[in-house]
């Protein structure tokens, strides 16, 4: 699933600030930064997931499977 930010979620100084575009596993919840998930700028997968534990995911103001209705169960858990 894609989600485009309009509005900031985060202070300025935080890492998911410059972050507007998300995408979300129907697996395990979790929400990342679009850059990481589509490897944009042909960022490798070594990179990206050293970026994804280094700087989003514990900082992440996303709690899983939160783009979820609560009417459904989550997938795959």
């Amino acid at each position: 699933m894609r989600t485009t930010l309009s509005v900031p979620v985060v202070p300025p100084d935080h890492a998911w600030d410059p972050v507007f575009e998300l995408r979300h596993c129907a697996d395990c919840g979790a929400t990342t930064p679009a850059h990481l998930a589509e490897r944009w700028g042909n960022l490798d997968v070594a990179e990206a997931e050293r970026q994804w534990r280094s700087s989003f995911q514990a900082s992440s103001p996303f709690k899983p499977f939160y783009w979820q209705s609560v009417d459904s169960p989550p997938a795959g858990c």
